[in-house]
């Protein structure tokens, strides 16, 4: 039934104290839900919310993994929060950098001002030999050794090396290389993203990834070498064999169109368009993004919040 405008207001208020003084509900008053009501945040099954921001680092790649701890940035974008997932212990660190290396428990950035954090210790150690020379790309770092990317090639050396020996290559900036595991007690092997495609360098010799996607390249290291091909995820296992480096293919995931990865031993979460889907996990969790993984630890960010899943053995 329409209404002249005249009649409209005091119908309206005609409702609203019918509804603050209902009979037989002595008491009662209605609640308006308010236009700044924030919703909260949910993150993967049994995830539990990290006190880190998720887009407050100048590189995107973080806040990320570094072992049993949780590394990511305050308001100055720099990498200087690191949190333990297991006791929660918070650790500020000094001299921090935008883009450091990350090993399990600690970070590298080159230069006098940075060095070597070894957490918990919130302090830079030095890590010779001096870089002169600024990295077109972010180190590399496995605890023991650095890759560095220039502009002609690649550096591969061990903390505490008074000479490095530089790979000839043409990286491209602001790709980080990889370290990956040999399984012996040597150096480890390096692969970076070329601007012939992928490559991997093992004690002299330096091979093309076979069937990598050079339009859009991924790769991640560990204990294992995992590569984008046109199929999906493809991981191998690196061998002591510079003439023949790559094992038999120990996994492959799909899709390959997924944005970003995070591989562990014989597991990935990939970031597709619905969110974050792990390979041993049950489904997909809608409205993540940017996993990196540690074992059986997941980060993952979302709802504006940072978020940490331990995933059960399957």
């Amino acid at each position: 039934m329409l209404r002249r405008r005249g009649q409209l207001v005091p119908l309206i208020a005609a409702l609203l104290a019918a509804c603050v003084d209902a009979p037989g509900s002595p008491g009662a008053s209605l609640v308006l839900p308010s236009a700044d009501t924030a919703v909260p945040p949910v993150g993967p099954p049994g995830a539990r919310r990290l006190d880190l921001e998720p887009d407050t680092c100048l590189d995107d790649r973080y806040p990320a993994l570094a072992g049993d701890w949780a590394v990511g940035c305050s308001e100055a974008g720099l990498v200087d929060l690191a949190e333990h997932v297991e006791t929660g212990l918070r650790v500020v660190l000094s001299r921090p950098a935008a883009a450091p290396g990350l090993a399990d428990g600690a970070l590298f950035a080159p230069g006098r001002a940075h060095g070597v954090w070894r957490l918990p210790d919130p302090n830079p150690q030095p890590a010779p030999p001096e870089v002169a020379d600024p990295p077109v790309a972010p180190p590399a770092f496995d605890g023991r050794h650095v890759a560095l990317s220039f502009a002609d090639g690649v550096d591969l050396y061990a903390l505490g090396d008074t000479v490095r020996r530089r790979i000839p290559g043409r990286p491209m900036p602001w790709r980080a290389p990889v370290l990956v595991a040999v399984g012996d007690d040597g150096p480890p092997a390096v692969a970076w993203v070329d601007a012939e495609g992928p490559r991997l360098h093992l004690r002299g010799v330096t091979t093309p990834l076979p069937d990598a996607d050079r339009t859009r390249p991924f790769l991640a290291g560990g204990t294992g070498l995992a590569w984008r091909t046109p199929h999906g995820l493809r991981v191998a296992a690196v061998l002591p064999t510079p003439a023949d480096p790559l094992g038999a293919e120990e996994a492959s995931w799909s899709p390959a169109g997924f944005v970003r990865a995070a591989v562990g031993p014989r597991s990935a979460c990939l970031e597709v368009d619905e969110g974050v889907r792990c390979t041993d996990a049950d489904g997909t969790w809608p409205g993540q993004s940017h996993p990196s993984r540690n074992g059986r630890w997941v980060l993952t960010r979302g709802g504006g919040a940072v978020w940490l899943t331990r995933l059960d053995p399957q």
